[in-house]
């Protein structure tokens, strides 16, 4: 009598018994899901830096959801964020947002100043999501992370000492229509969210997140005022909503 080893079954043979196989093992649940959002977002008095007001904004949120568990997902959120309004200037829709701050004395003006101002970031940040045990179309859950962000600070300046004359239009009407002096720092976002899942398609939530942009040197300006962006905490509640694509 003799036995075939099984290193020797024929390949079709090979084949039938791995799609057995495959066929009893149980199906995967849904691997997860993309997300494409848009936020309000509000920033909070900072205590520090009380002269600067982000103000009212809006956020393009683009949260992804990989699942480990049947109520836990590892989240991955992307985030571009804009903030500025609040008042007509010089023909401009800003606010008076940033403070710039130079070593000397320019145009018979203090050190410090705030200027007309908007602000633009992209953060990226990874935590948990845990869902709560609930049946039904709606599906509470509850999320935080951890990340980094770039915040770039864009300044509407009209102290014509302060600009470098060869990076800068510093002519009347350059200066009117003049936002190119920017700031840009990196800085640790985190990220607490409160939501539900709403039916195989939506979701929404409450979030509140918290970045502190150091101070940072105005780019464009004239080097031998060490003009700078001062230092402020980007602290935004967010009112969230949209659309989630399986994975």
């Amino acid at each position: 009598m003799t036995f075939t080893s099984p290193l020797r079954i024929s390949s079709p043979l090979r084949v039938f018994w791995l799609s057995c196989l495959a066929a009893s093992l149980p199906a995967p649940a849904q691997a997860g899901s993309l997300g494409l959002g848009l936020a309000f977002v509000q920033d909070l008095p900072d205590p520090i830096s009380t002269d600067t007001r982000l103000g009212l904004g809006l956020s393009l949120q683009l949260p992804v959801r990989l699942d480990l568990t049947e109520h836990t997902s590892l989240r991955i959120g992307g985030r571009l964020d804009y903030a500025g309004g609040g008042g007509e200037r010089n023909g401009f829709w800003c606010r008076e947002l940033d403070v710039i701050s130079w070593d000397v004395i320019a145009d018979e003006r203090a050190g410090v100043h705030p200027r007309c101002g908007w602000m633009l970031s992209g953060g990226l940040t990874v935590g948990p999501e845990i869902r709560l045990p609930v049946s039904g179309p709606v599906q509470p859950y509850v999320a935080g992370g951890l990340g980094l962000t770039a915040i770039g600070n864009f300044h509407n300046i009209h102290i014509p000492e302060l600009l470098d004359p060869q990076r800068n239009n510093l002519s009347p009407d350059g200066l009117s229509f003049n936002i190119d002096p920017f700031s840009l720092k990196a800085s640790w976002l985190t990220d607490l969210a409160l939501g539900a899942h709403l039916g195989e398609r939506w979701y929404a939530e409450a979030g509140y997140s918290s970045a502190w942009a150091g101070r940072a040197e105005l780019k464009k300006s004239t080097a031998d005022l060490e003009v700078d962006r001062e230092p402020y905490g980007w602290n935004a509640l967010r009112l969230a909503g949209g659309l989630r694509f399986p994975l």
